[in-house]
């Protein structure tokens, strides 16, 4: 025994790590005592090994058997039984599974150490179930040395998690890659089989103590997954936290884990994936928790995580506290998340907002500018209007001015008198059209005008007009021609039921119009059309240089005339075509223009007046 120790001190001595010190001195031993296979199964703070002789068992059996030792080993442990009862009862687990001559189950009876030396052989191998002082000091010594080096490998992993975490944590912005990275890395640190991270959803905001609280309207939602294989990766879903005793108990027990390994599993109630063969019930549930002030009992839980291993998995303090500070970084990842997110709301409910408000000042500028821009026009059409009115009210006084004057002479020819009175006449009527269409025009945007509707006989109309102008007409040599559509016997010519004033003021207008923009020596043509039962068209078409393009969209505003009217130094007050088509508006008609400019003068404009037959009849929501 005693060179079996010096072996076991040599090998000792050498810098392997723990699972490498372990099994040299398991392998040493065994071969030295003529064994077919050993286990060496620490109880605490040191993984359990296992060798055999080449081609005696395959290492899949091998495995297996080791995994019900430590089993039993740590249950025998647990529930404080002496040496011999554990004995016995591993002993009569290898008599069933593993038959061999002779097996020597050793006590490590190392006060820091303690564990058990099993091994199996066909020849006796004289231990008698105990280990002489030679063969137990440097057994002690090999464990207490590989329990170090365990120790510092598990502390230099342990560091590496938590470096690996905070850089995942500072490096990304994305809470599934942040979490996913956690509790990979610590089931991988761990040795576990699997790891999930869980969050909750509340229906209703809960402030008091959880406690007291059996039925939550809470769900859980599981947002990742790892495992050693893909073989053991489960399908997850969302479930009421009700419906999960365990993960109720961890809510209400929240920020304390929950360690599943003690805790019956009801298969009836509980998740799929806490009841998969494959995955036994041996589990930590670490919460996560929203702050860490206040009543802990009231505090907001975020969620969980969860890691699964094998049923003889005992979780040491140093592990619980490892995952619960993995846990409180997870949980200010979350925090920090969540006010990201928050944050970035509001930033973009802030700029929705700017943006709207910089939206409506832009319409606001928009608006004053067209306003302004209106304002202008208006002020020039009115400096335009005032200078008009002023050149025009001017020379129909200067005209009856000079007819006054020549009329006072006492030596003026009767024929001359006449003259005189004539051009006064007509100089005043011109004065009293111009005051009377500013008057209508005003009377129609302000209150309207009273209509008398009557009978009217569009034929005879125009001919009266077209008479009334033939004077005015002779000298430029313009004739008339006025063609009406052919009526039945029952009708001898086209009527209409609407206000005589008006319609007399519309075609007087459009006729006067039509005779001063006319070329010389051209005719003046008006078609009169039936459109349907209830609308009459009358065309109003003279020859001239017409009006262009540009032009023609505002030709029927108030003081608008167009550029080479003016240029050709034109009479005329801008108010003609603005009151006929305020009065043909009035009369529930419309009126439209088609003009085709031609700098020689020969170009047709035509104003197409369209009228109902009778006014009573449509509204002015049924006009064209």
């Amino acid at each position: 025994m005693g060179l079996i120790g010096q072996e076991i001190n040599e090998v000792t001595l050498l810098d392997r790590n723990a699972a490498t010190l372990l099994w040299e001195v398991l392998k040493q031993v065994g071969q030295r005592l003529q064994a077919q296979v050993g286990f060496l199964i620490p109880l605490e703070n040191l993984p359990q090994t296992s060798w055999r002789q080449p081609e005696f068992l395959n290492n899949s059996r091998l495995a297996t058997i080791q995994e019900q030792l430590k089993t039993i080993v740590l249950q025998s442990w647990e529930a404080n039984c002496d040496d011999f009862s554990t004995r016995t009862a591993i002993l009569g687990f290898l008599d069933g599974n593993l038959p061999l001559d002779h097996w020597e189950v050793c006590p490590l009876c190392s006060y820091q150490v303690p564990g058990w030396l099993i091994l199996g052989s066909t020849v006796e191998m004289g231990l008698n179930h105990d280990l002489e002082e030679s063969l137990q000091t440097p057994l002690c010594v090999a464990l207490k040395t590989a329990q170090l080096k365990y120790q510092v490998e598990k502390n230099q992993r342990y560091k590496q998690l938590q470096q690996k975490v905070t850089e995942v944590i500072h490096n990304s912005q994305d809470l599934e890659t942040i979490l996913h990275c956690a509790i990979a890395q610590t089931g991988d640190v761990l040795e576990a089989r699997r790891g999930m991270v869980f969050m909750l959803r509340y229906a209703e905001p809960i402030f008091t103590n959880r406690q007291q609280i059996s039925a939550p309207k809470v769900d859980v939602q599981p947002l990742t997954q790892w495992a050693q294989t893909p073989a053991l990766e489960t399908q997850l879903t969302s479930f009421p936290l009700t419906a999960s005793p365990l993960f109720l108990k961890a809510w209400q027990k929240a920020p304390n884990s929950v360690i599943l390994s003690n805790e019956p599993v009801a298969e009836t109630s509980e998740p799929s994936f806490l009841q998969e063969s494959q995955i036994p019930s041996a589990g930590l549930i670490v919460p996560l928790m929203g702050t860490n002030s206040g009543n802990p009992s009231s505090q907001t839980v975020l969620g969980f995580l969860l890691l699964q291993d094998d049923p003889s998995r005992h979780w040491e303090p140093e592990e619980q506290e490892l995952v619960n500070w993995v846990s409180t970084q997870a949980s200010t990842a979350i925090l920090h998340n969540k006010t990201l997110q928050q944050a970035q709301s509001l930033v973009d409910e802030r700029t929705a907002q700017l943006q709207r408000s910089l939206d409506v000042q832009a319409k606001l500028y928009e608006t004053s500018r067209h306003q302004v821009e209106q304002l202008q026009q208006l002020n020039q059409l009115k400096d335009e209007f005032l200078a008009t009115i002023s050149h025009e009210l001017n020379t129909l006084l200067a005209t009856m001015k000079m007819a006054i004057q020549m009329l006072r002479r006492s030596d003026l020819a009767s024929e001359r008198r006449e003259r005189y009175l004539e051009i006064l006449e007509q100089e005043w009527k011109r004065e009293n059209n111009l005051i009377k269409d500013l008057l209508t025009l005003q009377s129609i945007e302000q209150q309207g005008i009273e209509l008398d509707i009557q009978s009217i006989d569009i034929e005879q109309l125009l001919r009266q007009l077209s008479d009334q102008f033939h004077s005015q007409w002779r000298e430029k040599g313009l004739t008339f021609n006025l063609t009406c559509p052919p009526t039945g016997q029952e009708q001898n010519s086209i009527t209409i039921d609407s206000d005589l004033e008006s319609v007399q003021r519309i075609f007087s207008e459009l006729l006067s119009n039509a005779g001063k923009y006319a070329t010389a020596n051209t005719t003046v043509e008006i078609a009169v059309s039936q459109l349907s039962q209830n609308w009459i068209q009358i065309g109003v078409t003279n020859v001239g240089y017409g009006i262009a393009p540009a032009e023609q969209h505002d030709i029927f505003d108030q003081f608008r005339r167009g550029k080479g009217v003016t240029q050709k130094a034109i009479p005329g007050t801008r108010l003609s075509l603005a009151l006929v088509k305020s009065l043909v508006n009035y009369l529930h008609g419309k009126i439209d223009l088609d003009s085709e400019y031609n700098p020689e003068g020969v170009g047709k404009t035509t104003f197409y007046v369209t009228l109902p037959r009778t006014l009573t009849a449509v509204s002015p929501e049924e006009s064209l």
